[in-house]
């Protein structure tokens, strides 16, 4: 693990938070979770003996780290504003597998400068540095230095015009045959529209008819002078009148267009790696997003990416052909009285040139719904459904269905002590070319969880969760694991 690189980015952090040369005090923040947790329980798995299956059944006790902490140090001097955060997530288990305790680490830092040329036009800078470290799958390791330049343009109110640039220079520590450069070049136009509201015409409707009761419209003075010339003055002053609500004309504010924010991007890739010419490409992308905000708490959004690549050698052995892709996403967020509706729908689709028969059709449906009972209290159901059918299908590139739910239930005892418990189901179901890796499967499981928190820092927590998981051919893949758990935490 790269922890001496770690440590110059954190000294960096802390040399620029507490440094004298700002012209103004610098805005500090610091957030995140540590939590520390000490497993152990029962773990089933099986082998292939040659003559069948055989169980093996072990005792496990093991550690568990969780590191996600983000620092922010930003500050302005005149028109120019300067701002480095750092991004640390580690994920530690002492002991590991390839299935569901894969050990990792990630660094990611950044700096940015953003300088306010006038009020219509701004340049902003950032170099960032992020390294990943996979310690169950070191081939995936990698580092990626990144820099990129860009520049904005205010046309008119809620208008801009951008354009940029953005290179990375990305290392595979065991795989230097991976290393690559990337530039990107792109132009971007963004637009905001406030609502627009007018008002709607609503004329009151007169009072309904009483019996015995006149308009003065349908009494004239002419007609009661009339009356009195007949002697008939007291026939007159009898009848009775009265004066009704007249018609009264509203306007009543009505909204048509809410807050609409509209953003259409063009953009070059080239990717050139350093020691292979097959995967180096020249990619072309088309970019758009249309947001509607009714209110504060309901949008909805719509995304499309059109992308089309070419290689620079088109490669069997690799799988690497020209193609056109385009993916379109649709997200809607509602929030009423106790209730949160959140929903993504993604549609991706590859079409290949020359090689038709690696087309592909992938879509995702994500829902999740949160109802708090009540103030204590408080429900929650998460769904993906998924599917990829390709035109062809082959050996692990085949079609299947991927089905996944969560439901939780949440309650706070008091202000200090919570219960959770999380009931999860999860299945695929793969339809041709079948093997030990695509293979279909059905798992559930169980996670009872008590926290409590001592301070507003620190916190602790004890639980018992277990994981049954079968596999419809390939019963080698099975596995039962039932755990008991006990940890601390740290909230900053």
């Amino acid at each position: 693990m790269r922890v001496k690189t770690n440590t110059i980015v954190m000294l960096l952090f802390c040399l620029i938070a507490r440094g004298p040369c700002f012209a103004a005090k610098p805005n500090i923040q610091i957030f995140g979770d540590v939590e520390s947790t000490w497993n152990f329980g029962r773990e089933e798995t099986y082998v292939d003996t040659g003559f069948g299956l055989q169980k093996i059944s072990q005792e496990k006790d093991y550690r568990h780290l969780d590191v996600n902490v983000d620092g922010q140090v930003s500050w302005m001097v005149d028109r120019l504003r300067f701002n480095f955060s750092d991004r640390l997530d580690v994920d530690i288990y002492s002991q590991k597998n390839q299935i569901s305790r894969n050990s990792n680490y990630q660094n990611f830092a950044q700096f940015e400068g953003d300088y306010f040329i006038h009020d219509n036009m701004r340049v902003k800078g950032i170099l960032s540095y992020d390294i990943f470290e996979d310690e169950s799958f070191p081939e995936f390791s990698t580092n990626d230095f990144a820099a990129k330049l860009e520049i904005e343009r205010k046309l008119r109110r809620n208008t801009f015009l951008t354009t940029g640039y953005e290179a990375h220079d990305l290392e595979f520590d065991t795989s230097s045959f991976d290393n690559y450069n990337q530039q990107d070049l792109y132009l971007s136009f963004y637009r905001f529209s406030p609502e627009k509201n007018t008002y709607k015409h609503n004329r009151s409707a007169p009072s309904g008819y009483q019996p015995g009761m006149l308009k003065k419209s349908m009494f004239k003075d002419s007609t009661a002078n009339y009356l009195s010339q007949l002697g008939l003055s007291n026939t007159a002053s009898l009848i009775p009148m009265i004066d009704l609500d007249q018609e009264i004309d509203t306007y009543i504010p009505y909204q048509i267009q809410s807050n609409m924010a509209f953003e259409l991007e063009a953009r070059i890739r080239n990717r050139e790696l350093y020691n292979s010419l097959e995967k180096s490409f020249l990619e072309a992308q088309i970019n758009g997003v249309v947001q509607f905000f009714f209110n504060a708490e309901h949008n909805f959004r719509i995304e499309n990416h059109y992308y089309d690549r070419e290689y620079a050698r088109e490669s069997q052995t690799d799988n690497l052909f020209h193609y056109q892709r385009n993916e379109t996403l649709f997200s809607h967020y509602y929030a009423v009285n106790r209730f949160v509706f959140d929903h993504r729908l993604s549609i991706d689709q590859y079409f290949h040139r020359d090689q038709s028969d690696w087309d592909s059709f992938h879509w995702v449906f994500d829902s999740a719904v949160s109802y708090d009972i009540m103030r204590r209290w408080n429900l929650s159901y998460y769904n993906s459904w998924s599917q990829i059918d390709y035109d062809v299908p082959r050996q692990f590139f085949t079609n299947n269905e991927y089905n996944f739910h969560s439901f939780s239930t949440s309650y706070r005892i008091s202000n200090k002590l919570k219960f959770t418990a999380t009931f999860d189901s999860e299945s695929k179901n793969v339809k041709f070319f079948e093997n030990s890796i695509d293979s279909s499967f059905k798992k559930r499981a169980r996670d009872l969880r008590l926290e409590y928190k001592f301070k507003r820092l620190w916190g602790a927590h004890t639980g018992y969760k277990w994981e049954r998981e079968s596999h419809r051919i390939f019963e080698v893949n099975d596995r039962y694991e039932a755990m008991a758990y006990v940890g601390a935490s740290i909230q900053l």
